[in-house]
């Protein structure tokens, strides 16, 4: 309404305008003051406009830099884009997958940023799955399947998710469902005029609505979110028949989908260049939006910026009784199937829970257990069974308490559940973390029917899947139970398949393994390799939650170690004296990684919602690290990798975890101070000492935030030194952004490709305002490379760029769940599966006798 009204007045302002809701941008200097009369259209009450000179801005100002986000905008609705949130799709152009019922449309994510190297327009080619069916019809298939729970199963499954309008292409998260009202039911327009649902789509759209008798999605809209100067709604009605799910989030489940989808949204580094170069060719040929951009005296290069960037030294990794340099991908899947590790923790006494029906796979599993975890270095005794009559979850949880409250010494507790159960699933997590405080995992038995070969005879198995949470990602093999004839290839239907993992868009099978192996088509002679490469992934779980340790890279403290011949950057070691010793420098330095999760809501708003005791974050810390993460009603913080004493060992291998929670939407912390403490006692027990130097990585922060960080979150900190007398150690902080728009190419023989693992750039395309580098530390396997921004905003130990681009890359090599790097530092990958965890799982703190051991794995 306020465009409207102003460009109504176009003889006064002039043609070239830039009008943002509230302030005006114009390339001439108006006579001052100049007041302009216009006519509301809603209610025909007569406006006065009155324009006020604030500033004169010089190109190169920082505050020109939302003005030229909103030239590029109008450039965009030129070139007939919709803007859909802060993104703009093309609806014309979308991919329809019929048998889904899916839409992607293809889009950018554009924004103009002023860095090192001058102004740079950031473009990110991006996609949007909409459902081709309305809520409305979900609903219905809904009600096909549960007429007697209906509303609560409508609730449970639509609250929270988000939903699109396609009348203005507006999104919107459902967090309520009004049972009560109809589309027949009236409401209050601006102009104070009542009007039914009805009437408004007919008159306001055109769009006439077919059922009468739906219920009301409900919106409630942050403050935040409200326009300056407009009116705050408590919630937003929206018609179910007139808006359509995002996502898939009900058959993330199905992994054809999962990948049928994937295939059409992840593009290789060419795909991905095509659609960039694709734009700019596009602004270029329109004519009204490269007048539009020249009108402003602004211009596009009519490629992408290229810079020189740098590749960090590989690490060597360390095992017990070797030592190698990982291939160019940095995976070690091999030599650590075959290489015992540094340390693990005996298992002598373990229980195996299971239902009855289940008991020929609980014996070989447990078989397949001993002979293959031999070689890599893990000692399992054989455990005590429980065997149970039945799986009702009241069945799981007196057993297990009962056999909990009995014994003293068991180490694991491995349950077996015959299917896919959250409510399971969640009762033996809160058994097991919160009230009967052991370490554990839980598998679920799925039964794989798979034609026999003809003539062939025999029984099918079922098949084991180890998974942390119920719904993460699954690395998954086949392999040949004990016993099984040497003859029979990985086709035999006699098949066990161990997972453990993380989330490919919340699927339970991912479009590819790790590895690439697909399930069923490893070749025999490496069948028992990738198995052990498999059961080492829930060997690393089990055995970070006894306490034990895999493999390492050196010790990011030292002179010991130089770069290699063709690395440009210095040894990574301290500068004090201290470097020398190994042992000493260990002990006198301590990292801390805070990092943030939310927690997804599912309930309606309407209801009173469960609440934590006590205020506060969730936060788990380790020895030298800690993590924090952030869940909707609560945050996490949670700890890495800590020196353990000089006498022992020199490097990060002993981790310490707490959780906190704080208030929904809260994304500082305020528990820190608490945190950080409690963890520093916990390393003078452990070290009998306070480390010299504190490096924390934060996670889970925008740039908008640094400031806040910087003011808040870092003086919370240090005043946790004065409960030690006459303590004040340096520290360096670091905020991880893992949600940028920013990728990589590196150009070979013409073509472009992912850059290697270790890549780092840090000038050009780097911010003004802070010390800050981007790091690319993990092999893409699919789709473009995207990597990491770390943003310096403290330095008191005086650490140049390159000790701490090194030391960011070393911890990426210590999340001891994966053979290979990680995206991000160990202590910060720690974090958000223990916010996962609790904040999903547990909703409550984790008992403290867990907190010295990686039970989260």
């Amino acid at each position: 309404m306020r465009f409207a009204m102003l460009k109504e007045h176009q003889a006064a302002t002039g043609d070239v305008t830039a009008f943002d809701g509230s302030i005006l941008y114009l390339p001439i200097l108006l006579p001052q003051p100049v007041s302009l009369k216009a006519q509301r259209r809603s209610d025909r009450e007569e406006i006065t406009i009155t324009i006020q000179i604030t500033k004169v801005l010089e190109p190169s100002s920082d505050l020109c830099i939302p003005f030229y986000n909103v030239v590029f905008r109008r450039v965009m609705r030129i070139l007939d884009m919709k803007l859909v949130g802060r993104n703009f799709f093309e609806p014309d152009q979308a991919t329809v997958l019929q048998h889904y019922r899916l839409q992607i449309w293809p889009g950018y994510s554009v924004s103009i940023r002023k860095k090192d190297g001058g102004l740079f327009l950031l473009v990110d080619a991006i996609h949007k799955v909409i459902r081709s069916d309305s809520v409305l019809n979900f609903m219905h298939a809904i009600y096909k399947q549960s007429v007697s729970s209906f509303q609560d199963e409508c609730t449970k499954q639509l609250v929270g998710n988000v939903v699109i309008t396609r009348y203005n292409n507006r999104t919107y998260r459902i967090d309520d469902i009004d049972w009560d009202k109809t589309p027949r039911d009236s409401f209050t327009l601006a102009s104070g005029e009542e009007i039914t649902f009805v009437d408004y789509y007919s008159k306001a759209y055109g769009i006439t609505i077919r059922e009468l008798d739906q219920p009301l999605l409900i919106h409630r809209p942050k403050e935040k979110q409200m326009p300056e100067g407009k009116r705050l709604l408590d919630m937003i009605l929206l018609v179910p028949e007139l808006t359509f799910m995002t996502g898939v989030p009900e058959m993330r489940k199905d992994s054809r989908v999962v990948k049928d989808v994937m295939r059409e949204m992840l593009q290789s580094p060419s795909q991905h260049y095509a659609r960039l170069t694709s734009l700019l060719r596009r602004i270029k040929d329109s004519p009204e939006a490269s007048q539009e951009l020249m009108r402003w005296g602004l211009s596009l290069d009519p490629d992408i910026h290229r810079t020189q960037g740098r590749v960090l030294p590989a690490e060597r990794i360390n095992m017990r009784h070797s030592s190698f340099i990982p291939t160019e991908d940095l995976n070690w899947n091999k030599e650590v199937t075959r290489e015992a590790s540094i340390s693990a923790i005996a298992m002598h006494y373990w229980l195996l829970v299971y239902p009855k029906r289940l008991q020929d796979l609980a014996k070989n599993l447990v078989a397949t257990m001993e002979s293959v975890c031999g070689p890599i270095g893990m000692r399992v005794s054989r455990p005590a069974l429980v065997e149970l009559k039945d799986d009702r979850i009241e069945t799981y949880t007196k057993t297990i308490r009962t056999v909990l409250g009995s014994e003293d010494k068991v180490q694991l507790l491995l349950c077996i559940i015959s299917s896919s159960r959250e409510d399971l699933y969640g009762a033996i997590k809160k058994l097991c973390c919160v009230q009967s405080p052991v370490p554990s995992q839980v598998g679920e038995g799925l039964s794989r029917r798979r034609p026999l070969a003809q003539g062939s005879c025999g029984h099918l198995q079922p098949r084991f899947s180890l998974f942390c949470p119920p719904a993460g990602h699954q690395r998954a093999v086949p392999c040949r139970p004990v016993g099984q004839d040497e003859e029979r290839g990985p086709e035999s239907p006699a098949a066990v398949e161990l997972q453990a993992g993380w989330r490919a868009l919340g699927g339970r099978h991912p479009p590819e393994t790790s590895d690439g192996y697909r399930h069923g088509c490893l070749p025999r002679p490496q069948q028992r390799d990738a198995l052990r490469h498999r059961l080492r992934g829930q060997h690393e779980s089990v055995r970070g939650a006894l306490g034990g340790k895999a493999f390492l890279p050196p010790p990011p403290w030292g002179c010991r170690e130089g770069p290699t011949p063709a690395s440009p950057l210095p040894p990574l070691c301290w500068e004090r004296g201290e470097a020398a010793v190994l042992s000493k420098v260990s002990a006198s330095v301590f990292m801390l990684g805070v990092a943030g999760r939310r927690r997804r809501q599912r309930r309606p708003l309407a209801r009173p919602r469960r609440r934590i005791s006590g205020k506060g974050t969730a936060s788990a810390e380790l020895g030298s690290v800690s993590v924090t993460q952030r869940l909707g009603g609560l945050r996490l913080a949670r700890g890495v990798p800590d020196a353990r004493p000089p006498s022992v060992l020199s490097i990060l291998t002993k981790w310490y975890s707490r959780v906190v929670f704080q208030m929904p939407h809260q994304e500082i912390a305020d528990s820190l101070r608490l945190c950080l403490a409690d963890a520093l006692q916990h390393f003078h027990e452990m070290n009998h000492c306070l480390p010299k130097k504190i490096v924390v990585y934060r996670d889970g922060v925008s740039d908008s935030q640094l400031n806040t960080v910087l003011k808040y979150e870092i003086p919370q900190m240090q005043k946790c030194f004065d409960t030690f007398e006459n303590y004040q150690p340096s520290m360096v902080v670091m905020v991880v952004q893992k949600q940028i728009s920013t990728n990589f190419y590196t150009l070979t023989a013409e073509q472009f490709a992912s850059p290697p693992p270790g890549t780092v750039v840090d000038h050009t395309v780097t911010s003004s305002d802070w010390q800050d580098f981007f790091l690319l530390a993990h092999r893409s396997r699919q789709g473009c490379s995207i990597p990491t921004r770390y943003v310096c905003v403290l330095n008191t130990a005086n650490l140049s760029c390159e000790h701490l681009q090194r030391l960011t890359f070393k911890l990426c090599h210590l999340y001891w769940n994966w053979p290979g790097t990680v995206r991000v530092p160990a202590p910060c990958k720690y974090a958000h599966k223990l916010a996962f965890l609790s904040g999903q799982v547990l909703h409550r703190e984790p008992s403290a006798q867990l907190c010295d051991k990686l039970f989260f794995l």
